[in-house]
């Protein structure tokens, strides 16, 4: 399937599988496009697929490819930073959206990331009744859900929507 193909056709049908939730099949359609051209972008599309499926250090690794090839690329520094926040390598994830905020002053991803990851190392809690010393407050998991968190109190600011109550927040987070 993957033979006679441009490598930029082989990565366009990777990421259409990934879209479709196919990861291995994704995968293996990016790894034939690497195998034909060390595109950077093939790099960070194969990390976006890993991370997407819950592969964390695989995707951190193919980030880093993608910055090995361009270290101003923006998006790469990003997702490595918030692979690595639900990897629970908060202070590390912090330096990547640091860096990426130094190439993009105005990316507001990036902002909201180091920002959140900030929080999360001074041990702020966004959710009601949550004490950010509890040892679960800070596993991978709950970072995730608390990012999805934060976002949601930024997105109802943003539409001049406030909820009235905790629950009505929580319920929003998907």
């Amino acid at each position: 399937a993957c033979s006679g193909r441009s490598a930029r056709e082989l990565m366009r049908e990777g990421n259409d599988l990934a879209g479709r939730g196919r990861t291995a099949d994704a995968l293996t359609f990016l790894e034939a496009a690497l195998s034909l051209e060390d595109r950077v972008e093939v790099w960070f599309n194969a990390g976006k697929t890993l991370s997407d499926a819950g592969l964390l250090p695989q995707a951190v690794r193919c980030y880093d490819e993608a910055l090995a090839r361009d270290p101003a690329f923006v998006s790469a520094w990003k997702n490595k930073g918030s692979a690595l926040g639900k990897m629970g390598e908060v202070q590390a994830a912090v330096a990547c959206f640091e860096r990426a905020l130094q190439l993009k002053p105005d990316d507001a991803g990036a902002r909201v990331g180091l920002e959140f990851g900030r929080s999360v190392l001074d041990g702020d809690a966004f959710d009601a009744g949550e004490d950010p010393s509890h040892p679960e407050a800070t596993t991978p998991g709950d970072y995730a859900r608390r990012l999805r968190l934060h976002l949601s109190v930024l997105r109802a600011a943003q539409n001049g929507k406030r909820p009235d109550t905790a629950d009505e927040l929580l319920e929003s987070v998907p």
